[in-house]
This record gives C-alpha cells, sequence and structure tokens, in this order.
C-alpha cells in the first residue's frame, strides 16, 4: 500500500482500505436494522434483500442469543463475475457480490442466490454482534464495537462457519449444506476413511489437505450433533464464556459449555459418524464396481469428454501439479498435459464438432482493477494447446459449440443469467431469459433442434427443454426434475439415443440415463459416495464419470448397459411445481459497472469521507530489543493508545497514535484511500529507531547503535497493476513517497549524537512478480520471479548533505524438484549508498549476523544466496487443548555470502540447515517457526539462527 513507501510505524493498523474499481459508485438507503449501502443500477435488489434480511433476523437472533441492537450495514456489488459473500468485523458489514456462485458447492434447494448466500451471513454479523457477560469481550465493546466483534469471530473458522451452515440448512426443508449430496459425501468419506477427521480438523481451515473448505461442514456436523430439540444451547455458553475470557483459546469454554473434553467430543462425532454411515451403505445395498482411470491424493478430475483417440480430455488439479487440461489414456490411465489454464467454478468445457478444439470460460483480472474480474470464453486447440481468447469483458460462461460454427453461452445479470450468442467476432446478441430462472448448462440434442437444459428455478434444479428459432428462445418448458433431489449435469451420446446425467434422489449423488426410444429412466450408477459429469463413449459402450473417494475426485469408468440399471417412474422424475416459467427478451446484460441512469438507482448518493468515523481506541507496547553485544541504544519498552478511522466501505481509513518510550512523547496520524485509481495516503509522525554508526574512538575506529528520532509529514500513491492472471501470475507494483523529514541521532542519555537536519526527500518503490505459480502443497512457489526496488534520495537537504540509498531484493524459483515438493530459491540482493547508517539492515546481512553491529559505509554491497526447502509432514492437525494447529514440518538448507562491491566490507558467508515448522496459534495467528544451526566461514564458529 502506499503507506508503506512513508517511514515506518510503530502500531498496527486495523483498518485498511477496501479497493474496488474507482468507476463504481454506490448509493444507500436504512431499513433498520440494516443500512444497504448498492451500486447504482441494484436498487431493487437491494430492496429484495433487505426484505429478506428483516425476515430472517428475527429467529436467528434468537438461536444466536443477541439482544443488543445495532446497525449492519450491507453491501451489494456487481463489479465481479467472481461471486462472493463475507462478512468482516472492521468495519461490520455483510458484503455480497450480486452474481451466484457457479458449482456444486452450495445447494440448489434455495430459491435464488439472495436466499442462498443472505441467511449465512446474516448468521455471521449476528454473531459478531453477539456477547454477554463482563470480561474481555465487554471491555473491548467500550474501546471499539468493531474489537468486540472481531474477537467473536476470532473463533475456530469451523465454530463460525458451522453456526452459519447449521442455520443456512433450517431455512428451508431440504436447503442447506446440511442436506446437500456434494457436502455430504466429502464428510462420509472422511469419517468412513481409516483417518476420520478429529475435532480439531473439523473445526480449523487446512492448509494442505482436501476438501480445503472442511470446516464448513465439519462444523455444522458439530452443532447439529449438539443441538438439543432444535437449539443450540451450548453454543450460546461457549460463545459468552469466550467473549468474556478468550486467552486459552475456545476449546475450554467448549469443554464447559458441553461438558466433555475436547477429546471425548472427537470420539462421540466419530462413532456417531461411522454409525450414520454404516446405516447410510447398508441402504444402498451392492455400490457398483468401478474401473478407476485416474487417481491420486488430492487429485480432482472433472468433466471428462471423449477424444477421437479414444483418450479422455479432463481438468484436473492435484497436491503437486498445476491445474488445467490434461488427456488421459483410457488403457493406462497415464496422462498427458495438454494446457495449463485457469477456469471458472463450474468447470464447464465443451469440444467442437471436430472434437479438435475445446471452449472453456475464465475468469479474466483487470489490470488496473484486480479486484474485477470479469468472465470470458476462450478456446483451446487440443493438439498444439494453443489458447485464443473469443470474447472481451462480456461476463459470458458455460459455452457451447452449436451448428454454422456460433457459440452459445450464458450471461450473468444480477441473481439470473440470460442466453446469448457469440458471433464469429467475438460479438454476442441476447437469445433470450427466463423470469426467475438461472440457467446452468446447455446441451444440444443431436437428434432434434431441442436444447436439454439444467436450470434451476425457485429451490428446483432439473432439466428443461427449449428451442430456439431464429435466434430467440420460443420454448421453455420442464421435462426432468426428481421430487427429493436435485439435477446437477448432463450429455449426450453421441447418436443422440441417451442422455445421460447426474442427481441425488435418496441423498446420494449418482448418474442416470434417459433411454430415448423407451422414454424411461434408469440410474446407471450405484456408488458409495457420488458419482457424476458422465460422458459416454462415441461407440456406446463405456461410460466415464468423476467418482468421488475420500480426499480425491477420481475417473473411473464403467461399461454401459442402460437396460440394466434401476427404473425410476414418470412420477418420481417429473414434479414441477408454481406457474410455467415465462420467456422474457432481455437487450443486453448489466454492465460491470452499474452504470444506469442516476435517477433510476434510487438511495441516496453515498460519500465516503462523509462517513468516516472514528471505529476503535486502543492500547499498544512497542519493544525494541538489544544488539549482541549489550552496548549501544536499546530503547526498551514503551506504551501507547492508537485510534483507528474508516468509513463502513472501508474506501477511506484513519490511524493515530501517541506512545511514550525512552523518555520521551512520539506519535504518528496518517489518512489513506482507495477512492482512486492512484492510492493516496498522507501522514505526519514523530517516531524513534536504531541505527549502527561508526566513530571515532581513543582506540580507533569502531561502530555503536544510536538512537534515532525522525519527524516528518509526507504524501505517497501507490498502483498495483495485473499484467497477468491463469495459472502462471504476473503483476507490477509502483509508488512514490515525497517528505518532509528531520533526523536526530542521540545516545543511550537521551543527548545529541548528531544534530536535525531538515530535508525533503523522495522514496520511489517498484516491484515485479514475473510467471508466479505456486501448487497446494507448495511451501514456496515453484517457479516465477520476484523483484522489489526501493530508494530514498534527498533533494534537497539543510546543510547540503543529500543521502541516497538504493535497496534491490531479487528471488526466483526453479522448477526442477516441484513433483517432489522440494523448492528451490535462488535470491540476490543489492545496496547502494552514499553513506552508513540510513536504514535497517538486518534482512540484508546474511544469516547469522542478524543481531551484530556490523557497519556497511558508502559504496555498494551484495548478498547472494540458495535455499531448498522439502516438507516432510503436511500435519494438518493439532489440539484443541492449548490452541495449536499445525499445518506443516519441514527441513531446509541454505548457503549465504555477502561482500562489498564498490565500498569496504568484510565478507560474510554462512552455510546452514534446519527444521521448520508451520503453526496456527489460537485459531487466527499464522506462524512460521524456523531455527538452524549455522557455520560462519570468516570467524569460523557456530551460531543458530532463526530466519
Amino acid at each position: 500500500m502506499a503507506a508503506g513507501l512513508l517511514p515506518c510505524r510503530v502500531a498496527a493498523q486495523l483498518y485498511q482500505p477496501r479497493p474496488r474499481p474507482v468507476d463504481v459508485q454506490y448509493r444507500h438507503f436504512s431499513a433498520p436494522p440494516f443500512r444497504l449501502i448498492y451500486q447504482v443500477g441494484l436498487y431493487e435488489e437491494a430492496g429484495a434483500m433487505a426484505r429478506l434480511l428483516e425476515a430472517s433476523a428475527p429467529e436467528m437472533r434468537a438461536r444466536i442469543g443477541l439482544d443488543r441492537r445495532s446497525i449492519i450495514p450491507v453491501v451489494l456489488n456487481r463489479f465481479t463475475d467472481r461471486s462472493n459473500g463475507f462478512v468482516t468485523p472492521r468495519p461490520l458489514r455483510i458484503e455480497i457480490e450480486g452474481v451466484p456462485l457457479r458449482g456444486n458447492t452450495l445447494s440448489p434447494r434455495f430459491r435464488d442466490w439472495h436466499e442462498t448466500v443472505a441467511p449465512h451471513e446474516l448468521a455471521h454479523a449476528l454473531h459478531a454482534e453477539s456477547g454477554r457477560g463482563v470480561g474481555v469481550g465487554w471491555l473491548l465493546r467500550y474501546i471499539g464495537p468493531d474489537l468486540a466483534r472481531s474477537l467473536n469471530l476470532s473463533a475456530p473458522r469451523g465454530i463460525n462457519e458451522g453456526l452459519a451452515v447449521w442455520l443456512e440448512s433450517r431455512v428451508r426443508p431440504g436447503a442447506g449444506r446440511l442436506n446437500h449430496s456434494m457436502a455430504g459425501m466429502e464428510f462420509r468419506a472422511a469419517m468412513d476413511s481409516s483417518n476420520p477427521w478429529s475435532l480439531v480438523q473439523m473445526l480449523e481451515p487446512p492448509a494442505y489437505t482436501r476438501p480445503f473448505d472442511r470446516y464448513y461442514i465439519g462444523g455444522a456436523h458439530l452443532f447439529e450433533y449438539l443441538a438439543v430439540d432444535g437449539d443450540i444451547p451450548f453454543f450460546r455458553r461457549a460463545r459468552d464464556i469466550y467473549y468474556r475470557f478468550p486467552l486459552l483459546g475456545f476449546g475450554p469454554p467448549l469443554w464447559l459449555a458441553t461438558g466433555r473434553r475436547p477429546w471425548r467430543l472427537t470420539v462421540d462425532l466419530q462413532e456417531r459418524a461411522r454409525t450414520e454411515g454404516r446405516a447410510v451403505r447398508d441402504s444402498l445395498g451392492e455400490v457398483t464396481r468401478v474401473r478407476t482411470l485416474a487417481s491420486a491424493a488430492g487429485s480432482s478430475f472433472r468433466r471428462p469428454v471423449w477424444l477421437r483417440d479414444g483418450s479422455l480430455l479432463t481438468y484436473a488439479r492435484s497436491y503437486h501439479d498445476r491445474p488445467g487440461f490434461y488427456r488421459v489414456d483410457v488403457q493406462t490411465g497415464v496422462r498427458h498435459p495438454v494446457a495449463v489454464q485457469s477456469i471458472t467454478e463450474d468447470v464447464q468445457f465443451t469440444l467442437d464438432d471436430r472434437r479438435s478444439s475445446v471452449l472453456f470460460s475464465r475468469y479474466v483480472i483487470d489490470r488496473l482493477h484486480p479486484e474485477r474480474a470479469l468472465a470470458d470464453v476462450f478456446r483451446l486447440d487440443v493438439v498444439t494447446g494453443e489458447v485464443e481468447r473469443v470474447t472481451t469483458d462480456e461476463r459470458v460462461f458455460a459455452p457451447v459449440a452449436v451448428e454454422g460454427g456460433g457459440i452459445w453461452a450464458l450471461r450473468n445479470v444480477d441473481r439470473f443469467n440470460e442466453w446469448v450468442r457469440i458471433g464469429p467476432s467475438g460479438e454476442v446478441d441476447v437469445v433470450g431469459a427466463v423470469e426467475g430462472t438461472r440457467i446452468l448448462a446447455l446441451h444440444p440434442d443431436p437428434q432434434s433442434h431441442d436444447v436439454a437444459v439444467v436450470a434451476h428455478r425457485d429451490g428446483w434444479q432439473g432439466i428443461y427443454r427449449a428451442r430456439v428459432d431464429a435466434g430467440r428462445l420460443t420454448r421453455f418448458e420442464p421435462w426432468m426434475q426428481f421430487a427429493d433431489g436435485s439435477i446437477y449435469d448432463a450429455s449426450w451420446s453421441a447418436d443422440g439415443r441417451h442422455m445421460l446425467f447426474s442427481a441425488d434422489p435418496g441423498g446420494v449423488v449418482n448418474v442416470f440415463a434417459w433411454i430415448r426410444e423407451e422414454d424411461r429412466v434408469v440410474q446407471v450408477t450405484n456408488a458409495a459416495y457420488g458419482a457424476f459429469e458422465p460422458a459416454l463413449s462415441p461407440d456406446g459402450s463405456t461410460l466415464a464419470f468423476v467418482h468421488y473417494r475420500h480426499e480425491r475426485y477420481d475417473l473411473a469408468a464403467i461399461p454401459f448397459d442402460a437396460g440394466g440399471g434401476r427404473s425410476w417412474s414418470e412420477a418420481s422424475v417429473s414434479r414441477f411445481e408454481g406457474p410455467p416459467p415465462t420467456i422474457v427478451a432481455t437487450t443486453g446484460a448489466a454492465s460491470a459497472d452499474g452504470s444506469e441512469a442516476e435517477e433510476n438507482a434510487g438511495g441516496t448518493a453515498y460519500m465516503p469521507i462523509a462517513n468516516l468515523r472514528p471505529r476503535a481506541a486502543y492500547p499498544f507496547v512497542v519493544y525494541q530489543r538489544p544488539s549482541s553485544s549489550g552496548g549501544g541504544v536499546h530503547l526498551g519498552f514503551g506504551g501507547g493508545v492508537g485510534l483507528e478511522w474508516a468509513d463502513p466501505l472501508a474506501l477511506w481509513t484513519a490511524h493515530t497514535n501517541l506512545f511514550y518510550q525512552n523518555r520521551a512523547l512520539w506519535g504518528r496520524a496518517e489518512l489513506r484511500s482507495s477512492d482512486f485509481l492512484l492510492r493516496p495516503s498522507a501522514e505526519i509522525y514523530r517516531t524513534p529507531s536504531t541505527v549502527v554508526v561508526r566513530r571515532n574512538t581513543s582506540q580507533g575506529m569502531d561502530t555503536l547503535r544510536v538512537g534515532r528520532e525522525e519527524y516528518g509529514a509526507g504524501v505517497a500513491v501507490h498502483l498495483p497493476v495485473v499484467l497477468r492472471s491463469n495459472v502462471f501470475r504476473t503483476a507490477i507494483a509502483g509508488g512514490l513517497a515525497a517528505f518532509v523529514r528531520s533526523e536526530r541521532l542521540f545516545d543511550g542519555r537521551g543527548d545529541t549524537v548528531r544534530g536535525s537536519e531538515r530535508r525533503v526527500t523522495l522514496r520511489p518503490f517498484a516491484s515485479l512478480s514475473y510467471r508466479m505459480q505456486a501448487n497446494p502443497r507448495d511451501l514456496q512457489p515453484n517457479t516465477g520471479t520476484h523483484v522489489a526496488v526501493r530508494s530514498s534520495f534527498d533533494v534537497w537537504s539543510e546543510r547540503n548533505r543529500m543521502s541516497r540509498w538504493l535497496r534491490v531484493d531479487a528471488s526466483t524459483y526453479l522448477p526442477f524438484l516441484r513433483r517432489g515438493g522440494t523448492a528451490i530459491k535462488v535470491s540476490a540482493r543489492l545496496l547502494a549508498q552514499n553513506g552508513g547508517g540510513l536504514i535497517d539492515l538486518t534482512t540484508f546481512y546474511p544469516r547469522g549476523y542478524e543481531i551484530e553491529t556490523i557497519f556497511l559505509d558508502a559504496g555498494t554491497f551484495g548478498t547472494a544466496g540458495l535455499e531448498l526447502t522439502r516438507a516432510l509432514w503436511y500435519v494438518d492437525d493439532g489440539f484443541v487443548l492449548p490452541p495449536v494447529f499445525v499445518k506443516a514440518l519441514f527441513v531446509y538448507g541454505f548457503a549465504e555470502s555477502m561482500q562489498g562491491i564498490t565500498g569496504h566490507a568484510s565478507r560474510r558467508s554462512t552455510v546452514g540447515a534446519g527444521l521448520g515448522i508451520q503453526l496456527r496459534l489460537f485459531h487466527n495467528i499464522d506462524l512460521t517457526l524456523r531455527a538452524a544451526p549455522v557455520y560462519r566461514l570468516e570467524p569460523s564458529d557456530w551460531f543458530v539462527t532463526f530466519r
């Protein structure tokens, strides 16, 4: 951020500006207890959201145990196609993207996207507001309500998300992730495995183990297990204990609230899950035996399609492989990469008629506004791996090739979408839309002009028959839908005799087939956990599909025999409720920036600076440790108070602090904004630090650490630019700070060593991250180069003594051993300065010299290093008592050397190797601890480093 270009700060800032596209405007209106802040053009959406939240709030408040009243801001966006909903406590707000989340992660049994996301996020907001009793939370609420809200949401993520999922699953019968087959299969497979989830694994987000969202469903099952007659008194008791006394984590409150030790809860939960799992398996009968074509721990093979040579094309991810399209040999299972590419969450792609190219959609990041990501269609050549862009900023996804060389696709229009046709030049023409309906996929019928459409409407997800005449949608009627399940995907056989689809009647998703000649539906698979995304071979003999097992989505196949499947009655697969859908003609999708006419926007214009308010006042402690020699200035402990400001959208933030240290008062005030393309900040400050200087003594020259007082004022701007964001990411950032400053050096008694001198200083900054990429189990990037350049130079000095320094830090990550989980990092650091003691060089020195009083005078100096890191164990487990979650153990080795290039500096070289551990403490504090014995070549001695 721009503030990072200004002189060092002392106290942590609680409020960070939230970047948003500068062309996005907001309006707002009050609907107590909510305040709707919405992007221009979403007035009707905001009104519908307010009504939904008002209807949901009373019951949720009662279950959560919230009796205080406050206004909760609710922000609605539509500047991006990446769907999300989240709650942030600093400042408190619910923020929701207007477009629905694609894919099968969430339950399709809600009426629409608003009903899917709003109750879940409301649960988080009410949880943040809750808490009773005198203690830490009570005190924090007086210091700043946002701090008390942050305390509540600092509980384990599985408690926060488990509460929200449990509540969302009670909004509507059959809805919510507790009733969702795709979430249920992951939980059952895990608990049926030889290594079932422990309580802490249900509550803490995993770092390196799929499914990465296991704490959502794991936490929800904990709530379901501990609920009493549809109520959760245990949560209210545990939350209140944690609110009053959080210093030991959430484990003791959970123990006291349930009367059971955490290890006992683990045993009980696992036993209940095993019992319920046995009941499900017994009810299934004989499960389908499959031939696994591709499988690996942590792998995900999706949407197989058949190529002409009998191999399969699939989109794959895994722990150590880059995501993209792979060709899989059906006989041997050998995988060959076709192209490394990202894709939208629904992982939809189709082959053209020649089966030589693939149409797919991915998000394209706005270069100047990285928070905006729009979906566009791309074409991939299966033979060469070359990719061309078909559309530009059209917000289209789920493409499918049609006769005549055109492409059908879907385009986002807020909660719903519309059917469009993409022309040869990428132009988009609207085919039609269906009122209140979200279309998920289009599947043209090979034997007719009909189109099988997977669509979601009013809480039911099934297949509709559609017809397009003269480029316009003319018919859209119900076809197939289960009375107690949802349909997720579909595909046709090459000859059109069968339509394959997956559905979950009975709670387990399986593959079904519609036989055209007999007009009947049969169940083709009987999976223990899940079978979906079917693809029938061109000769009709082999059915490929995705088969779920614990921590992996396998690619599997079985001989196809529709006649041998279990038939489902017409009544079971044709239930549709409500009036028939209405086809509507639209004039085009809503623009990304929501630039509708202002008079149609409703509400009142939102002015960020007018909404800037004090949010929190807090005490803090600072400390500066002594040098290794024990001599020189040691600032010691200090303490002070900080005051934080922000507007509800966090477009403007401010920070002020005042503290006492080393027998003096210090302080700083800063204002920052993300409301402009060049993100600005302004600051005034007076801060202390220490620096190593050289001095003359009776024994000659030596070095000494002295205190440094800096005071001044400045402004800065900062601009990040994303050049490419696919699987590999390339980005640059730059900024410039200008400030008037003075500095004074003082000794341990506070006496002046060097008097103050006013200066006008410029401090530019630039960074480049080129083709950076990391797979899920990479401890560091496996490829890419990162370069950061920082400089400071005076343009005016009171005594005409200009100080200048330039520091360059570069790192290159080599991919040679990436499949084995080994990271290779080659680094170099360069420093050029016209005098000594200008900046802190702790991180410039080789490891082993961190706290030595090494003095570098005018000149140019360089440090080079090589580091290897390898994971020993991806633990992803831990303890509730104490609150420690161990992510990974690793070993590392390094060699580093520093020497002068044009200035005088004795060579400093070290080699070493050590152990490291990645931890999460108290549910939210991520730490990487390292310890390594270091051999220092020049003094020929040993040292222990923690870098």
